[in-house]
């Protein structure tokens, strides 16, 4: 968060790219207090957010173990068109297995399906996990 806060102090210009990276280093130490201020600065500076940033953010509630939230940004995720590829649902899936959810990966999978998205080598690794 310092690097973010240097760089506005002295004007710099960020742009998606530089947010992503920024919200992906909150997301996996888990800080989404930090994951929300980032998300909040790129939308007061008029920075649409992408697949990548809504992604990174079901990362950071995962990590947190906010559940909830991630599925809710998924909702959000869906209804602006950006589920597109499977990372986002490789992301709650893997969650879900790790913390014994099956009940919410079925959802999830049933969502994935209903998409007609590909699944990807990983997908399949976690599929398997969760069934076994």
């Amino acid at each position: 968060m310092e690097l973010w806060r240097d760089a506005r102090s002295q004007g710099a210009t960020l742009n998606a790219v530089v947010y992503n990276a920024l919200i992906d280093a909150q997301a996996r130490s888990g800080r989404t207090e930090d994951v929300a201020t980032l998300f909040a600065a790129m939308k007061e500076e008029g920075i649409p957010a992408d697949a990548i940033t809504y992604s990174t953010m079901v990362k950071s509630h995962c990590v947190k173990g906010d559940l909830t939230e991630a599925l809710s940004i998924l909702s959000e995720m869906q209804s602006m068109g950006l589920c597109k590829d499977c990372i986002v649902f490789n992301t709650l899936l893997d969650w879900c297995t790790r913390q014994n959810r099956m009940d919410v990966a079925d959802k999830v999978l049933a969502t994935f399906l209903s998409l007609n998205i590909p699944p990807t080598n990983f997908t399949v690794g976690i599929l398997v996990k969760m069934y076994d």
